[in-house]
C-alpha cells in the first residue's frame, strides 16, 4: 500500500498482512498496522491513539506528535527514527534503531536491540532502558529521565555522553569526548568508561562489582563511591568524599583532593602522589600495606589507619598520623605540622627525614632505617634501628623506655628530657649538645662500649649513668644521679666536670685534659686523673687499681681505701690528705702536701 496525500492521512484501526507501506504525506495513527515488509512515513506522524508498529523495517523520518499516547515498535531490520518525538506517553522497540534528533515521553523509553545514532540525539523521559547498549557512530547521547536509567552492554564511540538524572551502569562505555553523570550511579555489572574526561557528581553504589576508569583528562570522583569490588583509575582524578571498596583501588594517574576524602578497601596503590590543595585524606587497608607513590603536596592532614609503604616526599600543611606499620621504598622526607608513628617503620635500608615544627612521635621499633634526620621535637619510646646516623636537631623527650641502635653517629642538638631509660648503642660517636634531664630527669641513661660520647652540658638522672664509650666534654658539665660508671675514661677538653651521685661513682681508665673535677658522692678510680685546675672529691674514694692523679690542686676529704693498690699523687698546690688512706700499696706525693687522719701502705 502507497499513500501519497496533500493533507494528513489518519491510519486507524487494524492493518494487518500487508507486504509493504508507505506514506508520503503527514499521517495520524492509532491501532495496530503491521507488514511483511517495510513501513516508510516521509511527513510527520502524529498519534491520535496507542498504537503498535511491526514488520520487517521502519522509517519515521520526520518524527512523532505522541499527543500523549504510547508507540510500540517490532521490527526485524533497524528501525530509523528521525526527527523530532515529542509528547509520547511511552515508546519501545523491540529491534535495532537508529536515533537522530529528540525523544521525549512522558513516561519510558525502551530499546530492546541495539541502539546506532545517526546523529546527535537526545532523550528524556520518565524511566529508559538500553539493553544492548548503543554505537556512537562519533556522535553525542544526551539522557535526562526522571527515574533511574539503565545502561546495559556495549556503549562505543560516542561523542559525549551526558545523563541528568541516576543511572545503572553494567558493560562497557567509550566516548571520544566526555561522560558527565549528575545524578548518582549504580553497577548492576563490572563496568569499565572511557574517554576523554569523566564527571561522577554524585559517586556510585557499586552493589559488589567492579568499576574501571580510563580517561585522557582528570576524572572527577564526588560524592560517595560505596560497595565497590575493585576500583581501577588509569588517568588523573580528583577526589572529594569517600571511596570504599571490598578489593583494591588503583590510581595510576596524579590524584587531587577537591574536599576531604577517605579511601577505605583492602589495598590501595597511589601512583603518583596527591595534591591536596590544602584537603584531608585519610586512608584504610586491610589486605596489604597501602602503596603511596610520587610526591604527596599540599595534603591539610593525611590518617594512614592501616599499614603504608612510602616511596617519596609527604607534605602537609597540619598532622601525619600513622597508626599501623609504615614501610620505605625509597628515601623519604616527611614534612609538616607533626607526625605520630604509633605502629613502627620499616626502613628497608633507606633514609628518613621526619621535617616536623610540631611533635614527631616515634613510639614504637623502627629497623632498617639508613639514616634518620629529625629536625623538629621529638618523643621517642621503643626500638630505633639504624644502620646510619641518626640526629635529633631539636628537644627531644622520651615517653617510653628508648632503645637507640645506630651504625654511625648519635646526636641530640637540643635539651632531652623523660623519666624513661635511654640505652644508646653505636660504634660511632653520640653527642648529647644540650642538657639533658634538665626539666624531667631520665630514669637512666647508658652507652655501649666501641664509640664516643660528647657531652655538652648537665646530665641528670634518677637512677644510673653508664657510659661503655669514651667520653670527651664539649662543655662545662654536671652529672648527676644514683650512680655512675666511666667505664672507657675521658677527655676533658680544657671543661670542667662535676660528679652528683648519691651511690658510688666508677671512675675508669684515663681522665684527662679536665679543668676541674669534682664529685660529692663515694668514687672508684682506676687509672690516670689529670686537671688543669682542682681536683675535689668529697666523699670515700676506693681504688680499684693503680691510680694517679695529678693537677693543681688536690682535695680527698673522706681519705682512700687502696684496697692494696697504688696512689701517685702529683700537684702544682699543697694536696689535703684528709681523713683516713688505708690498705694502699704504694703512696706517693710529688707536691706539698698537709697531713690530717691515719695514712697506711704496705
Amino acid at each position: 500500500l502507497a499513500l501519497n496525500f496533500s493533507s494528513t492521512t489518519e491510519l486507524g484501526g487494524s492493518f494487518s498482512n500487508l507486504t509493504n507501506l508507505s506514506s508520503e504525506g503527514d499521517v495520524t495513527l492509532n491501532g495496530t498496522i503491521t507488514t511483511l515488509g517495510s513501513q516508510t512515513y516521509n511527513g510527520t506522524a502524529a498519534l491520535n491513539g496507542d498504537t503498535s508498529l511491526s514488520g520487517t523495517s521502519l522509517s519515521l523520518a520526520s518524527g512523532v506528535a505522541g499527543n500523549a499516547k504510547s508507540l510500540a515498535l517490532n521490527f526485524s531490520s533497524t528501525t530509523e527514527l528521525g526527527g523530532s518525538f515529542s509528547n509520547l506517553t511511552n515508546l519501545s522497540s523491540e529491534g535495532d534503531v537508529t536515533l537522530n534528533g529528540t525523544i521525549t515521553t512522558l513516561g519510558s523509553q525502551t530499546y530492546n536491540g541495539t541502539a546506532a545514532l545517526n546523529g546527535d540525539t537526545s532523550l528524556a523521559g520518565t524511566s529508559l532502558s538500553l539493553a544492548s547498549g548503543v554505537a556512537g557512530n562519533a556522535k553525542s547521547l544526551a539522557l535526562n529521565f526522571s527515574s533511574t536509567t539503565e545502561l546495559d552492554g556495549s556503549f562505543s564511540n560516542l561523542a559525549n555522553l551526558s545523563s541528568e538524572g541516576d543511572v545503572t551502569l553494567n558493560g562497557t562505555i567509550t566516548t571520544l569526548g566526555s561522560q558527565t553523570y549528575n545524578g548518582t550511579a549504580a553497577l548492576s555489572g563490572d563496568t569499565s568508561l572511557a574517554g576523554t574526561s569523566l564527571s561522577l557528581a554524585s559517586g556510585v553504589a557499586g552493589n559488589a562489582k567492579s568499576l574501571a576508569l580510563n580517561f585522557s583528562s582528570t576524572t572527577e570522583l564526588d560524592g560517595s563511591f560505596s560497595n565497590l569490588t575493585n576500583l581501577l583509575s588509569e588517568g588523573d582524578v580528583t577526589l572529594n568524599g569517600t571511596i570504599t571498596t571490598l578489593g583494591s583501588q588503583t590510581f595510576n594517574g596524579t590524584a587531587v583532593l577537591k574536599g576531604d576524602t577517605s579511601l577505605v578497601g583492602t589495598t590501595l596503590s597511589l601512583a603518583n602522589g596527591v595534591a591536596g590543595e590544602n584537603n584531608s585524606l585519610t586512608l584504610n587497608f586491610t589486605g596489604g600495606a597501602a602503596t603511596l607513590d610520587g610526591g604527596f603536596a599540599n595534603i591539610a592532614t593525611l590518617t594512614a589507619l592501616s599499614d603504608v609503604k612510602i616511596a617519596a616526599n609527604i607534605s602537609t600543611n597540619l598532622d601525619q598520623n600513622y597508626a599501623a606499620g609504615v614501610t620505605l621504598t625509597g628515601n623519604v622526607t616527611l614534612s609538616g605540622n607533626a607526625g605520630s608513628f604509633s605502629g613502627g617503620v620499616t626502613g628497608g635500608g633507606n633514609d628518613l627525614t621526619l621535617n616536623f615544627t610540631g611533635l614527631s612521635a616515634v613510639s614504637a621499633s623502627m629497623a632498617g632505617v639508613n639514616d634518620l634526620t629529625v629536625t623538629g621535637p621529638a618523643a621517642l619510646s621503643g626500638i630505633i634501628n639504624t644502620t646510619g646516623f641518626q640526629n635529633y636537631a631539636a628537644a627531644a623527650d622520651l615517653v617510653g623506655t628508648t632503645t637507640i641502635l645506630a651504625g654511625d653517629n648519635v646526636s641530640f642538638g637540643g635539651t632531652l628530657d623523660g623519666n624513661q631509660t635511654l640505652a644508646v648503642n653505636t660504634s660511632g660517636t653520640t653527642s648529647f649538645a644540650g642538657v639533658v634531664g634538665g626539666s624531667t630527669p631520665l630514669a637512666s641513661l647508658s652507652t655501649d662500649v666501641g664509640g664516643t660520647v660528647l657531652l655538652g652540658a648537665n646530665v641528670t638522672t634518677t637512677g644510673s649513668q653508664s657510659y661503655g664509650d669514651a667520653v670527651q666534654l664539649i662543655g662545662n658539665t654536671t652529672l648527676t644521679g644514683s650512680t655512675l660508671n666511666l667505664g672507657n675514661g675521658l677527655e676533658g677538653a680544657g671543661k670542667s666536670l662535676a660528679l652528683n651521685f648519691a651511690g658510688t661513682t666508677a671512675l675508669d681508665g684515663s681522665l684527662a685534659n679536665l679543668t676541674d673535677l669534682s664529685s660529692d658522692g663515694a668514687v672508684t678510680l682506676n687509672g690516670t686523673i689529670d686537671t688543669s685546675g682542682n681536683q675535689t672529691y668529697r666523699s670515700s674514694a676506693t681504688l680499684l687499681g693503680d691510680t694517679s692523679l695529678s693537677g693543681n690542686t688536690l682535695s680527698l676529704a673522706s681519705g682512700v681505701n687502696g684496697a692494696g693498690n697504688s696512689l701517685s699523687l702529683n700537684f702544682t698546690n699543697t694536696t689535703a690528705l684528709d681523713g683516713s688512706f688505708s690498705n694502699l700499696d704504694d703512696l706517693s706525693s710529688v707536691g706539698a702536701v698537709t697531713l690530717n687522719g691515719s695514712i697506711t701502705t704496705t
